[in-house]
């Protein structure tokens, strides 16, 4: 098997029952974690005391490849299939 690491990711908490949140295969674990790019974002306080202070930070996925191309998603997770067929 010479790209035994599937990237998955996907918008939801879970993950599809079909093949669309599998991005690709890799020949490395690296390789894999190279298409995913974290995404910190935070929302502020508006008004109040504590306005311009973060409330709350949240982490999002860019991932590139798949049949859509780059796009946000809410998980990932690299799978080596070695592994998972035994």
């Amino acid at each position: 098997m010479n790209k035994p690491y599937l990237l998955i990711a996907g918008d939801y908490y879970y993950p599809s029952c079909d093949t669309g949140d599998w991005i690709g295969c890799f020949s490395t674990y690296v390789g894999a974690k190279e298409q995913v790019e974290f995404v910190v974002s935070h929302d502020y306080y508006t008004k109040g005391e504590n306005k311009g202070e973060i409330k709350f930070t949240h982490t999002t996925y860019k991932v590139k490849g798949g049949k859509y191309g780059a796009r946000e998603c809410d998980w990932y997770e690299i799978v080596d299939l070695r592994e998972w067929t035994q």
